[in-house]
């Protein structure tokens, strides 16, 4: 573990050190953009839709991605309120587990827009 990593895990995060705790989240983000994406793409490619899409569903899909890495952007904003307005110890004590519940909750949240895509495609509703 480097010395940075060790700050950042630390639960006595330095005020000034904005950067690293920007740094923290953003190496963080392509795991998330790896398996927010994984999800989707694996609903579409197992019920066989993603072959026939339209171009402009498939705009709407990079849109969807956009909008859920703005949420996460917002992540990292709030961790930053968070710290400003309350104990930092607490905050750093549980970074991991609000990333992880975060990216659970993304996941789920397109797992299941996902199969509703799928269900009302393939009945006719879209």
């Amino acid at each position: 573990m480097t010395h940075s990593e060790e700050v950042l895990d630390s639960p006595h995060l330095p005020a000034e050190d904005t950067y690293a705790l920007i740094g923290w989240w953003e190496k963080k983000r392509w795991w998330y953009n790896v398996l927010v994406g994984i999800t989707g793409l694996m609903v579409l490619a197992i019920s066989g839709v993603w072959t026939r899409l339209a171009t402009f569903e498939w705009i709407g899909i990079v849109v969807y991605g956009l909008f859920a890495n703005v949420g996460y952007t917002l992540g990292w904003a709030a961790h930053f309120l968070f710290r400003h307005f309350f104990d930092l110890t607490v905050i750093a004590q549980y970074r991991q587990p609000l990333y992880f519940i975060g990216t659970v909750g993304s996941i789920l949240l397109t797992y299941w827009l996902a199969r509703w895509y799928v269900f009302n495609w393939l009945f006719g509703a879209l």
